[in-house]
């Protein structure tokens, strides 16, 4: 007994204090696996690196780099608009879809309620225009397995709730599971049934994806599922919507350009502003956001449909600009893709770019989540609640923070710590280094 207290004491024995910011990643950085770490003061100058101009797989940091080429191209105040417009000989209407990633059924039902107001309440025709992007809809470099995640969502001019669905499964008195869908689609079909351990796994049929509740569900259990076929989900929540406010259409049809007509504009739907959209982008981490971010950035830049190709290259003209090219090498707008490479150093100087730049400065550092308060950080750093604001990145075998932290001693530094190929969650190491900035710096 008592050798196995010893051992128990060697093993978590930890040193009572430590000289320097070196002293505690040597310590506590997992040893399996690379790791990645920059500390800059307030003016920028490196106060600590550690495989700092290393490539490293970001994740979710690569929002990081997105929101910055967005903010600097296209500003905070930015509006995506959904146009529905009328021809007025035919009398047909024409909805070009806008890629508005926080486009949601209840904005749908907003713009119809006025061509109901209008009385315009029988036609022919409604063309579903494919006007914003082009027709890819995943990022190279994405793990294809898991296309049904509500993460892997497909990015397209059409979307809708995220082009996800959420499945509510209840079961009352034990008399089996009632399932409900929003939006309620054909696109995705779900069922319950009995086995011994619970589990959930998804079927692709065609367009339809299947979702399988097997075993214990409990009273209630919910999950979210990205539907596969973009346009024909969106074009079902329309021909709904059409009918449940008594609009008569003979057909809806889904055409990829406007014809040289002349039209009326009927309604203009108008997003929240870029910073709104920004803000659920950055501290929730939603990844369709990041694709639509990209893509407008190809189409406003550089005209025609919005495109990966685009996009990529509006990217890489504002890293000139911030003189950051070769720090970063962007697949992606989310970070799903592993083709994604970044150093910390270039996360660390596009930190301090915006530190430094009092034009978006505030808006940007307010896109970050707040250590134990909000965001993909909401339920972490308990210790350090409110001490920094973060991005976080994470994916198998990756896990990545970058943002600003004040100390106990009221200065400000930039922090980047950046592990790939680490078993595990590695938390634990990061948490030690942010304590040791806000304690001892």
């Amino acid at each position: 007994m008592i050798k196995f207290l010893m051992m128990l004491s060697i093993l978590y024995y930890e040193p009572k204090t430590f000289t320097s910011l070196k002293d505690v990643v040597e310590y506590y950085r997992p040893k399996r696996g690379f790791t990645g770490i920059v500390i800059l003061d307030r003016k920028g100058q490196e106060v600590f690196s550690y495989n700092g101009d290393a490539y490293f797989v970001p994740a979710s940091l690569n929002k990081i780099l997105i929101t910055s080429a967005f903010l600097h191209f296209l500003g905070p105040s930015y509006t995506f608009k959904t146009r529905l417009l009328r021809d007025p000989k035919s009398g047909n209407l024409y909805l070009l879809a806008s890629g508005d990633p926080s486009f949601k059924v209840k904005d749908l039902f907003e713009i119809f309620s006025f061509v109901e107001s209008a009385n315009i309440v029988s036609f022919d025709t409604l063309y579903l225009v494919d006007w914003a992007y082009d027709s890819v809809m995943y990022g190279a470099g994405w793990q294809f397995n898991n296309l049904t995640k509500s993460y892997m969502a497909p990015v397209s001019s059409f979307i809708l709730e995220n082009n996800v669905v959420k499945i509510s499964v209840f079961n009352f008195n034990g008399m089996g599971g009632r399932i409900a869908l929003f939006p309620q689609t054909v696109f995705l079909k779900s069922f319950v049934r009995g086995g011994k351990v619970y589990r959930i796994y998804d079927l692709v049929k065609g367009d339809t994806v299947v979702t399988i509740f097997e075993g214990d569900i409990g009273k209630m259990v919910a999950a979210y599922r990205s539907i596969v076929s973009p346009e024909k989900f969106f074009r079902e929540q329309v021909d709904s919507l059409l009918k449940t406010l008594s609009i008569k259409v003979k057909r809806i049809e889904i055409v990829r350009d406007l014809p040289p007509l002349r039209f009326d504009t009927l309604y203009v739907y108008e997003s929240k502003p870029a910073y709104v959209l920004l803000m659920d982008f950055m501290k929730y981490s939603l990844n369709i956001y990041g694709e639509a971010f990209l893509k407008t950035l190809g189409r406003e830049l550089y005209g025609g449909k919005g495109s990966y190709e685009k996009g990529l290259a509006a990217v890489d003209s504002f890293l000139k600009v911030a003189n950051l090219s070769d720090h970063f090498k962007p697949a992606d707008g989310s970070g799903l893709s592993r083709y994604n490479l970044a150093t910390p150093r270039g996360f660390a100087e596009l930190l301090y770019y915006h530190y430094k730049n009092m034009n978006y400065f505030p808006e940007f550092a307010s896109l970050l989540a707040i250590a134990n308060v909000d965001g993909t950080l909401a339920k972490n750093y308990k210790d350090l609640r409110g001490v920094f604001r973060g991005k976080t990145g994470t994916l198998a075998g990756v896990t990545n923070i970058a943002g600003y932290i004040r100390t106990k001693n009221g200065e400000d530094y930039i922090y980047v710590v950046m592990l790939n190929n680490t078993p595990g969650s590695p938390k634990y190491f990061i948490e030690k280094i942010l304590k040791f900035i806000y304690e001892t710096m």
